[in-house]
């Protein structure tokens, strides 16, 4: 800016231009109006001999689309026009003078009325003012002010700090985290699930006629290589494979598994923390710690307790006994167990030979505590781990030295990385207590045909990881329960102990900008999670939300039977109130376009 001014005054005093100097002190920097960038930035793109429509030119300025046609902008003047008309469809064009009164300008002082009474933000002085002078150019009338307010990036109904990036603690136990499940029956589903960062994929293996190992149609091979390629560009924390708990494979296919989910991640694989010890606090059972890891969830093995270190007597009873050797990888290792060290007590109780020691050992299970105490007093903690009974041959051995995580059909004791199998018939609505399955996991898995009666149930009991079976109504709840903590495929599943905190009020004004924004038809709405909805001619409403409440409004714009269908999906905690656009994906009526991203007008409002 101060380049350009020194410019234009040196100009200006070589050429004496006496008017242009006096007016050079009322300049002010700011931007071009946003929506003006788009309109140029549609004829650039039109002029250029692009084959875009104006509904998919301008997505980079603001996130939404710009134009309601098909036909190809070839010139500035088209590309007005179509501006034009799009600044002028809206309802908000009724707005404008409730904020400005008669005038055709809106003050900065006006602006920050509305935008911290009707749109209840919480702004300072200079952010309306930064907001004036380059979001709206440095003037506010009806026309920018109505695309504005119908833009997704600029004015989403979503609140954009909670669903852009992560913001929650990701370094809690894996078990405290809902995550984003979604069963691999296609390439599609698998394309998916890359796309939208779910984090568990469920597999049902089989074998194909060619003999390659598939879950459903979708080659494992190539599961793997969609992982490697493109699971972990855009988010880093760690995916699991589930296989099925109904999918009864038998153990030679198992080994076959093994071999190749060996050779196709290799490194990527996360080592089981039930081999090394740990509990719950480790740190290594966190998303932040296993980054771009795929762990493996399946039945595994009986395993056998093991500490992991070679133990010799002392040349007599009571002096205890002295390390000859310590395994990698183990739990002696992980407690800082070393080579000749000389322990002399076990929990307190001093060590007569090798021979006591391992009749201690013998009578501690997998997963439990206990000390060692050195010459020198000092004391090592360690957790029993697990080594594989190569003569248990329910399950492939091959397979089980892979798992990260581990199938069970107990309830009591379990330890976190064990994780109950819940069928239909074992959600219970009236345990509702979340921190139950704080310390282990549970997986619910139901069928097409069912699983949208079970998830609400299955969020409020605070089940990790369920899978829908690819039911349009388990993706339509995922999509809105996901939209937090940056769409990661990561929540944490307990933020407001499950106590009710609000209820919320969406008034559907007008559908989206591409249809010109047809008056609201008809619409019904319903909820999974903790709450009720109700739905008053274009009111819906939802009461009692809390942290497990997902919100799912079927809406049609339209007259007469000339009508467009569309679904949108969200958290009702997550609303922000005032006039903001909903995003709706298109469901039925004549299609739009592709690649659209929509938004139907609306007035939300809320009251804990």
């Amino acid at each position: 800016m101060e380049t350009v001014m020194d410019i234009i005054t040196r100009i200006a005093q070589t050429k004496k231009l006496r008017i242009i100097l006096d007016t050079l002190p009322l300049v002010k920097e700011c931007y071009v109006d946003a929506g003006f960038a788009r309109l140029l930035n549609t004829w650039a793109n039109g002029s250029n001999g692009g084959s875009q429509s104006p509904s998919n030119i301008g997505k980079s300025i603001d996130g939404r689309d710009c134009g309601n046609t098909n036909r190809e902008v070839c010139n500035f003047a088209s590309s007005l026009i179509d501006h034009l008309i799009s600044a002028t469809l809206f309802p908000t064009m009724d707005l404008f003078p409730s904020v400005a009164g008669n005038e055709d300008v809106m003050t900065v002082e006006q602006l920050g009325k509305f935008i911290r009474e009707t749109q209840n933000n919480d702004v300072s002085d200079s952010q309306v003012t930064e907001k004036y002078r380059y979001r709206f150019g440095g003037v506010i009338h009806r026309y920018n002010f109505n695309t504005y307010l119908m833009g997704l990036m600029t004015n989403n109904a979503i609140d954009l700090s909670r669903t852009t990036s992560v913001w929650q603690d990701m370094t809690q136990p894996l078990t405290r985290y809902l995550v984003r499940t979604t069963r691999i029956e296609s390439e599609d589903d698998l394309q998916r699930a890359l796309v939208d960062n779910s984090r568990a994929y469920v597999l049902r293996i089989t074998k194909n006629s060619e003999g390659a190992l598939c879950s459903g149609s979708c080659r494992v091979t190539r599961i793997l290589e969609g992982i490697k390629n493109s699971g972990f560009v855009t988010n880093p924390y760690p995916i699991i494979l589930c296989l099925s708990p109904p999918n009864n494979i038998s153990v030679r296919l198992k080994d076959e598994l093994a071999e190749v989910l060996k050779n196709g991640l290799d490194t990527m694989l996360a080592s089981g923390l039930m081999f090394e010890g740990a509990v719950i606090s480790d740190p290594k059972f966190s998303p932040s710690a296993q980054r771009k890891k795929v762990l493996i969830l399946g039945y595994q093995s009986r395993l056998k307790p093991f500490v992991g270190s070679l133990m010799a007597d002392m040349n007599r009873d009571g002096l205890g006994v002295r390390v000859t050797d310590v395994l990698p990888g183990t739990p002696a290792a992980k407690a800082g167990v070393s080579k000749d060290d000389w322990f002399t007590h076990i929990n307190g109780e001093a060590i007569v030979n090798k021979k006591h020691l391992r009749e201690h050992l013998d009578r501690l299970k997998l997963g439990e505590e206990f000390t060692l105490k050195k010459e020198n007093l000092d004391e090592l903690k360690i957790v029993v781990g697990g080594t594989v009974d190569q003569e248990d041959t329910s399950e492939s051995s091959a397979l089980s030295n892979l798992l990260f995580l581990k199938y069970t059909q107990e309830s009591d004791n379990l330890k976190p990385w064990e994780t109950r199998v819940l069928a239909a018939e074992a959600l219970h609505p009236s345990d509702t207590r979340k921190s139950h399955l704080d310390d282990h996991f549970a997986f619910f898995s139901g069928e097409k045909s069912d699983s949208a009666d079970y998830i609400g149930v299955a969020t409020r009991m605070g089940v990790q990881l369920i899978d829908c079976g690819n039911s349009k109504e388990g993706a339509l709840w995922a999509q809105g329960r996901f939209l937090d903590n940056g769409g990661s495929g990561y929540l944490i599943k307990c933020n407001t102990d499950g106590k009710a905190v609000m209820s919320v009020t969406v008034e559907l004004l007008a559908g989206p900008q591409e249809i010109k924004a047809l008056p609201f038809h008809s619409g019904t709405a319903r909820i999974h999670g903790a709450g009720a909805v109700t739905v008053e001619g274009n009111k819906i409403v939802f009461e009692g939300c809390n942290e497990t409440t997902v919100g799912l409004i079927d809406c049609a714009f339209g007259q007469d039977n000339s009508s467009f269908r569309f679904a949108a999906a969200f958290p009702p905690l997550l609303l922000r109130c005032g006039y903001r656009v909903l995003r709706l994906e298109q469901t039925g009526g004549p299609t739009i376009t592709d690649d659209v991203t929509l938004g139907a007008f609306c007035l939300i409002s809320w009251n804990k």
